[in-house]
């Protein structure tokens, strides 16, 4: 194998698991995902999902959102752990997953009584 097919081999391996990771963490049906604990300081929500609330309104930072920044500034720096093949691949993957979650669009909502 050459050099470019181990790092794409290495991009597809590494996004496999993202996708596999972010699925098991994040998807509503997955049973890991009930069983994250939730963190919740006042208006702002870390786990399981970042979420903050301002005037009734939802704002959700969904992780293919923050992915999608972080993947872009990876491509530009490509330094240190951003400049991984690795990295890079393990965003891809959780991206990917992140679009395919049902509601992944929905940003602002409003806030429910239950919530």
């Amino acid at each position: 194998m050459s050099e470019n097919e181990l790092i794409g081999l290495a991009f597809v391996v590494s996004a496999f698991v993202g996708f596999l990771v972010f699925y098991l963490l994040s998807h509503p049906n997955s049973h890991i995902h009930h069983k994250v604990p939730k963190v919740q300081i006042r208006w702002l929500e870390l786990l399981p999902s970042v979420r903050i609330t301002i005037s009734g309104k939802v704002v959700h930072i969904h992780h293919w959102f923050g992915f999608s920044i972080i993947l872009v500034i990876s491509i530009l720096i490509d330094t240190g752990i951003l400049g991984s093949v690795f990295t890079k691949g393990f965003l891809a993957g959780g991206i990917v997953q992140g679009i395919f979650t049902p509601h992944s669009g929905k940003l602002v909502y409003k806030k429910k009584d239950n919530d």
